[in-house]
């Protein structure tokens, strides 16, 4: 098995204690070229919403809906690593979010999201 990491780094969120609210995340088997996180409701406005996915099948970058930024793509290289991309948005008012990931073809991928409080 081959793996991949991708991180970035934020400030603006909660120090105080421990910033994570929400998180969730989900498995597509291969049957569909969207795949989603699974939804989280995030406790207050302004949280920092970080999505993403890791798939065995991608080399072309996939879109993701809701708002959010891209922060960087790495595709899959046969042998040496999966496919890993993540997302940004910082969400004006808090509610329920569930982004969508595009693919030009079905993918197995493990889509994640998490929200982190913002600083008081």
């Amino acid at each position: 098995s081959y793996s991949a990491i991708a991180a970035s780094a934020f400030s603006g969120t909660q120090t105080a204690s421990d910033p994570l609210d929400q998180q969730n995340g989900r498995i597509e088997n291969g049957t569909s070229a969207s795949f989603q996180t699974n939804s989280i409701t995030p406790i207050a406005n302004n949280e920092l919403i970080i999505a993403g996915y890791g798939a065995n099948t991608l080399s072309s970058f996939v879109s993701v809906n809701s708002g959010f930024n891209n922060l960087g793509f790495l595709p899959q290289i046969g042998g040496k690593n999966v496919a890993v991309e993540h997302s940004y948005y910082v969400q004006p008012i808090a509610g329920s979010l569930n982004p969508t990931f595009i693919a030009s073809y079905n993918v197995n991928a493990v889509a994640v999201i998490a929200s982190f409080r913002a600083a008081q």
